[in-house]
């Protein structure tokens, strides 16, 4: 329902078939008359319009159908597991930014962006975003071959200093890292169907 210039209007539609429904305007007087005038108004193309432009959302890395209901994130159902949730490719903290703490300014890890996609955020499910992305596991073989990899590229540190070149240099390692393993899975699943085991 709207109000402008002290009239009061509502739509509402016809109990016909979908290729039939007419939108009424209802238009009541401001005062005194309580006189309602039905306007007909074809609302085929309005409706084809609003089904064209619904966007039904889907997790970047899970595939699941997303939605925003109102005070369910994070709850222990499907539905909290299934909330949308948006990240940011590459965290706002590395550039001294921070969303969570407006106002709030960190010291910068990059002056500018290493890869592209400034600014650009995905959107994920609850368990892709928060269990997933934001905590890998890494064993602790996993860690020594990263630790040897670090001091091997010249990135590790005897004693912290004012500049953040170094875990820069760290960072984008460890995506390297990634984007190769990544790649290297790739592979192996064009050369053959993936294991039942493989984990």
């Amino acid at each position: 329902m709207e109000i402008r210039n002290g009239f009061v209007f509502s739509t509402g539609f016809s109990s016909k078939s979908f290729s039939e429904r007419r939108l009424s305007f209802l238009i009541s007087e401001p005062a005194g008359g309580g006189l309602f005038k039905k306007l007909p108004f074809s609302t085929d193309s309005l409706a084809e319009n609003k089904m064209k432009t619904k966007v039904t959302e889907a997790c970047a890395i899970c595939g699941c159908l997303l939605h925003r209901t109102k005070n369910t994130y994070a709850t222990p159902t499907a539905e909290g597991r299934s909330h949308a949730s948006t990240h940011h490719y590459l965290p706002e903290r590395f550039f001294g930014r921070s969303k969570n703490r407006g106002g709030t300014q960190r010291q910068k890890i990059f002056e500018s962006y290493p890869w592209a996609h400034e600014g650009e955020t995905a959107t994920f499910c609850y368990d892709c975003h928060e269990e997933l992305l934001h905590n890998p596991v890494l064993l602790p073989e996993d860690i020594k071959r990263f630790a040897n990899t670090v001091r091997s590229r010249g990135l590790a540190e005897d004693r912290k200093t004012e500049s953040r070149e170094k875990i820069a240099g760290r960072i984008k390692l460890f995506h390297e890292v990634i984007r190769r393993g990544l790649e290297e899975i790739g592979k192996e699943n064009g050369r053959q169907p993936a294991s039942p085991d493989s984990r």
